[in-house]
């Protein structure tokens, strides 16, 4: 989804100010370049605030993870200019999201972890996503359930961890042509630098 003016980006991109590279694309070229380095580390206390033993990933491992997740959301019928609602905390699960759901061009909007069911509610009013992932467990409490009653039968709902009602992103299997599937339909899709990627909430003094 474009909605920046055609003419302004005929006019940044010819001065140098916009270029042509999109999160997925500068990921893949990291992948190619140093797929071996190390590129995210989970804080070492992640067990104090949520589920999951602390992790260490280089760019390949997380690719694999890319690659797993577009897949699981590309068999639930997630396409283009869908928009989801992402809100984890600052774990290394945030990132790979980040990177396999701009690979086929989902709209993320990313929320605060401080964020309840009121606020999650008017978001949902706002932007009509069709999905949401968010976290089973946050400060010991059943963080995704607490958010569950804002959703309808309607959105897909998602948590890293076993939650009611949500797909435990980390187990859900896919089909066996998936991976194949993805991948071919990223490269059928327009997926541009002036695609919107993100919509960002602030605090309401912005």
């Amino acid at each position: 989804m474009i909605l920046t003016p055609e003419n302004r980006i005929k006019d940044y991109t010819a001065k140098g100010w916009w270029g042509t590279d999109t999160l997925y694309s500068l990921f893949i070229a990291a992948c190619e370049e140093s797929g071996d380095s190390e590129a995210l580390v989970d804080a070492p206390n992640r067990r104090e605030f949520t589920l999951g033993d602390p992790r260490r990933l280089n760019f390949n491992q997380i690719k694999t993870e890319v690659d797993r997740y577009a897949s699981i959301f590309y068999d639930a019928g997630f396409r283009k200019d869908d928009k989801v609602v992402l809100q984890l905390p600052n774990i290394v699960e945030l990132a790979i999201l980040y990177i396999a759901l701009s690979k086929i061009g989902i709209i993320i909007s990313p929320v605060p972890i401080q964020y309840g069911k009121y606020e999650i509610t008017k978001i949902i009013d706002d932007i009509k996503p069709k999905g949401y992932i968010g976290i089973a467990s946050f400060n010991s409490k059943n963080f995704a359930e607490g958010i569950r009653n804002a959703f309808n039968n309607e959105h897909i709902l998602f948590s890293v961890g076993d939650a009611d009602g949500f797909i435990n992103i980390n187990n859900k299997a896919f089909g066996e042509d998936s991976l194949a599937d993805t991948d071919a339909y990223t490269q059928s899709i327009a997926n541009s630098a002036n695609d919107i990627l993100t919509i960002c909430w602030t605090s309401g003094t912005t």
